[in-house]
């Protein structure tokens, strides 16, 4: 007879910095999902960015996908789509610069 094992052992390695991540999932977080359910798993193994990973209820992993944390390089790149864009008026709050091209329009 098998003991029971109350983790599940898992490896993967992050397509970004190509470091081997050894964990565990304990397998009370997935007695309660049906097949159609995934439980996400975030993994911190960086300073620039985390995995996350979709475990269905018998402990495979279905998605795995890289989230990056360092949101300024986002926000620059971001800025740049707009760059041949002419700026008319730059707001903080949407309904004040709303309000206040309503009201020159008048």
């Amino acid at each position: 007879m098998e003991k029971f094992q109350q983790f599940i052992n898992k490896t993967l390695v992050c397509s970004k910095c190509n470091r081997k991540l050894d964990f565990k999932i304990d397998r009370k977080q997935l007695e309660e999902l049906r097949n159609s359910q995934l439980f996400n798993f975030v993994i911190m193994h960086a300073n620039d960015h985390t995995l996350v990973i979709s475990v269905d209820g018998r402990g495979e992993i279905r998605r795995s996908r890289i989230a990056t944390l360092n949101a300024i390089e986002e926000e620059k790149k971001s800025n740049n789509a707009f760059q041949d864009i002419q700026i008319i008026e730059e707001s903080n709050n949407l309904r004040e610069a709303f309000v206040n091209w309503f009201e020159k329009k008048k």
